[in-house]
């Protein structure tokens, strides 16, 4: 199940979920494509720290999962530096994704929800928890 919708919360996981960093979409920025968010991200965590045979590869794998594990190997990586550079760099990602009129109607179709991703294994873009947990509370 890719969403649930709450009274105050929509909690997603996957790439099936259109919410999702891994949802296979069409972006293209400064003349590169990208197959998704996750994509777009990794990619540009590799050029921030001087790693172009890296942000090669992760242009070179359709798999958002691949491309996540290769963002995890990226060389001179500092987390200092990346701490403050990943949200403008995410932000960019997800405008350029939901700026694409379909997916932006079922982005403001949340509204007002709070949007949760439900990765167990995420606490920096996620709640570290799937949508099924009791503590995730909806």
């Amino acid at each position: 199940m890719p969403e649930i919708h709450a009274e105050k919360y929509t909690y997603f996981y996957g790439a099936d979920s259109v919410l999702s960093n891994f949802y296979p979409i069409h972006i293209t920025a400064d003349g590169v494509n990208f197959s998704s968010v996750e994509q777009y991200f990794q990619y540009n965590k590799a050029k921030k720290f001087g790693d172009t045979e890296t942000a090669t590869a992760i242009l070179s794998t359709p798999s958002p999962l691949q491309q996540g594990q290769l963002g995890r190997r990226v060389n001179n990586f500092n987390e200092a530096i990346w701490v403050s550079a990943r949200m403008p760099i995410m932000m960019e990602g997800l405008r350029l994704k939901f700026a694409q009129p379909a997916l932006q109607a079922t982005l403001l179709n949340t509204k007002p929800a709070v949007l949760v991703n439900t990765c167990m294994y995420d606490t920096v873009w996620g709640i570290g928890l799937n949508m099924f947990d009791k503590r995730a509370a909806y």
